[in-house]
């Protein structure tokens, strides 16, 4: 089950207490990130929790979270 962007921000501010992240459109999937980032593409919980064990294990700047479909090849 796909996330909203509430459910997403209420997991990492509320439950992780964890702000490092931004959404952004999903036709931008692969265009524009920042650098040392974590892209998700329509995440669940689990992409979620893996992220966020990357991010503290490896030291990532940024989560970034595309909503939506990604855009048609």
């Amino acid at each position: 089950m796909k996330l909203t962007r509430k459910q997403i921000e209420n997991y990492y501010e509320n439950e992780c207490a964890f702000r490092d992240y931004e959404f952004k459109r999903a036709s931008s999937w692969g265009k524009c990130s920042v650098a040392r980032s974590i892209n998700l593409l329509n995440p669940t919980k689990y992409a979620l929790e893996d992220a966020l064990n990357v991010f503290v294990r490896d030291g990532y700047g940024t989560i970034v979270i595309y909503l939506g479909k990604e855009k048609n090849k």
